[in-house]
């Protein structure tokens, strides 16, 4: 029976006309349903992609960058930078080490440099970009690490610090491929000497601290070179006898006849020479804050007079200390301050 049959009873009509109505009734609701079905399917698709777009981005810049870093080991030829899912409305602004390298229609920033020389070294990449989704100027900076290597079968290794140090014995162990006897080496700004087997010393001179270049020959044939970074020995450390300063005992501090410098903290021994200094003594017998002026490290002439006035109680204050270092330069070290007990 369709929906406009006839029927000739009126009881009969009246059940048709309300099938009829409750039909017309349920074809409006599943229409409803079905229009926000579809509404809210295609309101969530537009959010998911969105937040897919964004999300492809940021993963495009992290994977971009990685591949950049990975890419670098070894020697370096070129560096590249560029934006995942890339998208003209993102405006990609992409520097390296400060330069402003264009974006090609890949969302691609493309540049090359010299690579330095060899070891260890890093440049930073700043990525400015519009995010899609917010609306938002956003910026990601990376710092990307990469290695140049050395010449095949060269290695030149600082066997106490990856640093020379100006004015001291720096001692290098340097491998060619070959036997020692056939490898020498030069040191730009400095000395380098052959020891024993493959231990080499390198000497660098006054004045010639920022980066030297250790070149590695063999049989007279350059086949490698290596950049150190060079630097000043640290500041020497002065002592009178063990002790730094605070409360000695009095028959100690006299013993010890003289201030030293030390340096501390290294694993260079290098020796430091006490050129003067002056010491003053504080407490009832010394009236008037008069400083002795001492020459040499050892206290003499007024300055030993002074000590042997010391006393359970006095003080001691030693101070404008100079020293020169086996660089040749001549520094002030700290003050030093003592109480005797």
């Amino acid at each position: 029976m369709g929906l406009f049959d006839w029927f000739s009873g009126s009881d009969e009509a009246e059940e048709a006309a309300a099938k009829n109505a409750a039909l017309y009734n349920q074809y409006g609701i599943n229409t409803g349903n079905l229009y926000n079905q579809y509404k809210t399917d295609a309101t969530g698709a537009l959010t998911g992609a969105k937040t897919a777009a964004v999300g492809a981005l940021g993963t495009g810049l992290t994977n971009t960058l990685g591949a950049l870093n990975t890419g670098l080991e070894g020697s370096l030829a070129a560096g590249r930078a560029g934006v995942g899912a890339f998208n003209a409305a993102a405006k990609p602004v992409i520097t390296i080490d400060g330069r402003n390298i264009p974006v090609n229609e890949h969302g691609v920033a493309e540049t090359k440099f010299a690579a330095g020389g060899s070891g260890a070294h890093a440049f930073t990449v700043n990525i400015s970009y519009v995010d899609p989704g917010t609306g938002e100027n956003k910026t990601i900076a990376k710092k990307v690490d990469y290695t140049v290597g050395q010449a095949s079968g060269v290695a030149v290794m600082a066997d106490k610090m990856n640093v020379l140090y100006i004015g001291v014995d720096n001692p290098l162990t340097i491998t060619a491929g070959a036997g020692s006897e056939k490898v020498s080496a030069s040191l730009t700004g400095g000395s380098i000497s052959h020891g024993s087997g493959n231990h080499f010393i390198a000497k660098p001179g006054a004045g010639t601290g920022g980066e030297q270049t250790v070149t590695v020959m063999v049989e007279g044939k350059p086949a490698g070179k290596v950049t150190f970074r060079v630097k000043n020995l640290p500041p020497a450390t002065g002592y009178v006898g063990t002790s730094g300063g605070g409360l000695i005992p009095s028959a100690t501090f006299k013993a010890m006849g003289g201030v030293r410098a030390v340096l501390e903290n290294s694993e260079f021994s290098a020796d430091y020479e006490v050129l003067s200094y002056t010491i003053a003594g504080m407490g009832p017998e010394f009236p008037d804050y008069i400083a002795q002026q001492n020459n040499g490290p050892r206290w003499s002439g007024n300055a030993a007079t002074l000590v042997s006035k010391l006393k359970p109680g006095s003080g001691a204050y030693i101070d404008n200390i100079k020293a020169r270092g086996p660089d040749g330069r001549v520094i002030t070290l700290k003050p030093l301050s003592f109480i005797l007990r």
